[in-house]
């Protein structure tokens, strides 16, 4: 029976009016769990009076005095409304709680409770039960390996009832049979400095969870911390404290909804990201180190999980998960705080909509870094690196290929291909590539260079009419029509685009080094506002497919800053405000500071691309026709003019589907792979 004050009753007869007036599925309105106002923190009360309380001395002898309470063998049970105040060390007994609707207060002072055959504290029945850690002390609650018999009870603290902890005292909690703490309601802790160890979960409530102003370290078999069934949604809400997740599966879970304004969070899922297989694009020239990969189970570990909404609003997470480190199976806000996300698969994954609208947040390796079926942002600050797409949205994840590839990509290392990929025909085999058994090298993906070259090289028939010069490069130091270019930032010409799928981008600063497409989006891409900062790395090997920017839709850059680095030719489609798009004469190292500077000698952008590059593209409503800029880019300083809206400063060496900002495009007519093309055995790129 829940206990329900005379606030809680109208608030409940007012929603079930609200639901008549408007119709509202019954059935539906079931499903939803209604708080419990009584368990917000705000009414769990601390304070308690001593002189009236009963007292219970656990040693050789167990004392009682006062009402309340009863002793039979080494079992406390408190069967009416009062305060308990525990003291001493039982190593066989238990509290049982049996007070039907009443209210029961317990207070824990230096008290150290096992049990062998059930919880430590069970509360079978109250309308709400206040656990008080009292200041200064240390306590504890375990349980053992086995029950005799009802193991529903599965917790060493077990409860039926609403609970709630506070106080600023210490607590332990070992649950060897199987979670730490037990509930069938809801779960409030706010205040005191909790260590739950457990065989599955540490902290299982069946009803809402709500933490505050407390320190909770969790060490799990399992999941960290969950609330509620598949039948029974209930939420998580962390309004502040301190919390330290290490578990097996799933850091923190919700079958409802997630709600974090406050707290600091710190979540490592099933051995960190390390111990996951490194996934990697189907294109991709990821897993640098030669390590071998086991077979993936279908375990849950991630980070952060709801079967709902996750918002977040302040405070800092800290995820390292072996799965995704932030995932809502509907949607997910982060307007606020300071989050940390590494990841052995998405960082953060929202299956419908993914809104930042402040905040900072740092990905600083995943396999992708944002992903919904829209990714919207708005204001703060985001950084990714990704070993695939840095963002990316689709309709159905089900028709991303995926593979496995060894572990831990380290920076600078000689890329090694994927072991069912070979080059096309014709182009040199990268220095310490041995193709798998049975391979024919002269079969690659997709066309080989020998079919996109013929036989013998010569332009391609079009490419005078698509403004391309016989040799396949652009024009340089002029627009020539920004219809005219071939492929261009929007789509790949492959596949429709979806419906609903989008990423835009209104503000804020975004900045993205990806092994695949920096922006990915099965449907349209709007940089309307904000400055985004994309470094691709692409092998010239691989697929036009991958490339800093890739929409089935249609792109617009438009009231936003673009500011980009790759190794291969720029298409430009799409840029609506002026651009400069610069070639150099030799490839420049990964980490290189990249500047521009207007004539007065003020920075408008700065940027430090995560890849080796040759070529800069800056797109930006800043940058005005008729005005002198200052490209800077490590030692090499170069004053620029902008005499046209798109400004070409030297010209592309080429490139093939590697770290272009345009996509789909086939290779130049007359591209010749070289071994200077290839990275060498630094990751470095040797100018062409």
């Amino acid at each position: 029976m829940i206990y329900l004050n005379k606030k809680s009753s109208i608030i409940i007869i007012l929603l079930l009016c609200l639901a008549f007036i408007t119709g509202c599925n019954k059935e539906l309105i079931s499903n939803i769990p209604q708080p419990n106002t009584d368990m917000i923190p705000e009414n769990v009360p601390v304070e308690y009076d001593d002189a009236t309380a009963s007292h219970i001395l656990f040693g050789d002898k167990i004392s009682v005095s006062g009402s309340g309470a009863e002793l039979q063998k080494n079992v406390i049970t408190i069967f009416k409304k009062g305060t308990y105040v525990f003291e001493g060390n039982l190593q066989e007994g238990q509290i049982i709680v049996n007070a039907e609707s009443a209210d029961v207060h317990i207070v824990f002072k230096n008290v150290h409770l096992t049990c062998s055959y059930s919880a430590a504290l069970y509360i079978k029945s109250a309308a709400r039960v206040i656990l008080t850690l009292a200041d200064g002390t240390q306590n504890s609650l375990s349980d053992m390996a086995s029950r005799p018999s009802d193991d529903s009870i599965d917790g060493a603290i077990y409860s039926k009832s609403p609970m709630a902890i506070n106080g600023n005292g210490a607590l332990s909690v070992s649950g060897i049979y199987k979670h730490g703490i037990s509930s069938k309601e809801a779960v409030t802790i706010c205040g005191g400095d909790i260590a739950v160890s457990a065989l599955k979960t540490g902290l299982d409530g069946q009803g809402d969870i709500t933490l505050s102003s407390c320190t909770l370290k969790v060490d799990a078999g399992t999941n960290g911390i969950r609330s509620g069934r598949e039948d029974k949604p209930a939420n998580i809400s962390i309004r502040g404290g301190k919390y330290t997740i290490t578990s097996a599966g799933d850091g923190m879970q919700a079958y409802g909804n997630i709600d974090i304004s406050d707290g600091t969070i710190a979540i490592t899922t099933g051995g960190g990201s390390s111990e996951a297989p490194v996934k990697y694009s189907e294109f991709s020239m990821e897993g640098r180190n030669t390590q071998s990969v086991e077979a993936e189970d279908d375990t849950s570990r991630k980070g952060i999980k709801a079967a709902g909404d996750i918002s977040i609003s302040g405070g800092s997470c800290t995820v390292d998960s072996y799965d995704d480190g932030i995932h809502a199976d509907e949607s997910i806000s982060i307007s606020g705080g300071t989050h940390s996300v590494t990841s052995g698969d998405d960082g953060v994954h929202g299956e419908n909509a993914l809104l930042i609208s402040g905040g900072s947040i740092d990905i600083p390796y995943c396999y992708e870094g944002l992903e919904g079926k829209s990714v919207t942002i708005t204001e703060g600050t985001v950084n990714i690196h990704a070993n695939d797409d840095g963002i990316n949205t689709a309709a159905d994840e089900a028709t991303r290929t995926e593979q496995q590839a060894p572990q831990t990509p380290i920076q600078g290392t000689m890329p090694q291909m994927p072991k069912d990929m070979a080059p096309p025909s014709g182009m040199d085999i990268p220095e310490g590539f041995t193709p798998p058994d049975g391979t024919d090298i002269n079969q690659g993906t997709g066309s080989s260079m020998q079919e996109i070259q013929g036989d013998e090289p010569s332009a391609a028939p079009d490419a005078e009419e698509k403004g391309r010069g016989s040799s396949g490069k652009r024009p340089s130091g002029g627009n020539g029509g920004r219809g005219d270019k071939p492929g261009g930032f929007g789509g790949m010409g492959k596949e429709s685009a979806q419906e609903g799928v989008d990423i835009t981008i209104s503000g804020g600063t975004v900045t993205i080094s990806a092994e695949g497409d920096c922006i990915d989006s099965n449907g349209s891409i709007y940089i309307t506002g904000g400055t985004v900062y994309v470094s691709a790395n692409r092998y010239p090997v691989i697929s036009a497919a991958e490339a800093g920017l890739d929409c089935n839709g249609s792109l617009t850059v438009s009231g936003g800053s673009l500011i980009g680095t790759g190794t291969s030719a720029s298409q430009t489609s799409g840029l609506e405000d002026a651009a400069i798009v610069y070639y150099g004469n030799s490839a420049f190292e990964a980490d290189t500071l990249v500047t521009v500077s207007d004539s007065a000698g003020t920075t408008l952008f700065e940027f430090t691309p995560a890849s080796s590059f040759n070529s800069v593209l800056i797109a930006s409503p800043s940058l005005i026709v008729g005005e002198t800029y200052t490209l800077t880019i490590g030692d090499l300083s170069e004053q620029i003019q902008l005499t046209e809206q798109l400004l070409t400063v030297g010209e592309s060496s080429g490139g093939f589907g590697f770290g272009k900002f345009g996509v789909g495009q086939d290779a130049p007519a007359q591209f010749t792979p070289d071994k200077t093309d290839l990275p060498s055995a630094d990751g470095t790129l040797s100018a062409s």
